[in-house]
């Protein structure tokens, strides 16, 4: 496997490809980064077409890790399917490359535990970041119903007549 980069560009480099490592190969690449990703099935990458995108199929217990672009490599993003694959890959690149960056998905703390203990940098729960964007978009419907119940009062005080009174030396937002 011979690999043709620009000189001296940074790069990131993704094991596996699923509708998450797509997404984040298409932005890196749209921003200009170099940036390969590694999966077992060529079917991932059908439409994956992009500037500064390299793919390579390969089964990733036996990849030779020699034969990657590593010297200007920033991360390595690791997205498999499983934890176990996550892990194996976090101790191969710490023990060949101990200095290299290494992002790992997890399922919950106990993975994300063991991950970290195994060399991995830095973790990213999918489902605490879900559940958190859920919850805001909740509070964001809440705040909205809230908006139409106050205006609501206020069109059915209209026709009776409305008044607002502020505090004594009322501030800006109050005004």
């Amino acid at each position: 496997m011979e690999f043709h980069w620009k000189k001296d560009v940074l790069m990131y480099i993704i094991f596996g490809c699923d509708e998450i490592g797509n997404a984040l190969a298409r932005n890196l690449s749209r921003a200009g980064d170099e940036t390969l990703i590694i999966d077992n099935s060529e079917t991932v990458f059908v439409g994956l077409k992009e500037p500064n995108l390299r793919t390579i199929i390969t089964n990733i217990h036996t990849l030779d890790f020699s034969s990657l672009p590593i010297k200007d490599t920033i991360a390595f993003i690791l997205l498999q399917k499983t934890s176990q694959d996550n892990l194996m890959i976090a101790n191969r690149i710490k023990k060949l490359f101990p200095d290299k960056f290494v992002l790992s998905r997890a399922t919950d703390e106990i993975e994300a535990a063991e991950l970290l203990e195994n060399g991995v940098d830095r973790t990213v729960q999918i489902a605490r970041i879900v559940t958190h964007a859920i919850l805001d978009e909740l509070e964001t419907a809440k705040l909205k119903t809230s908006v139409f119940h106050l205006v609501s009062v206020i069109q059915e005080a209209a026709g009776k007549g409305l008044a607002i009174f502020l505090q004594d030396n009322p501030d800006p937002d109050a005004i």
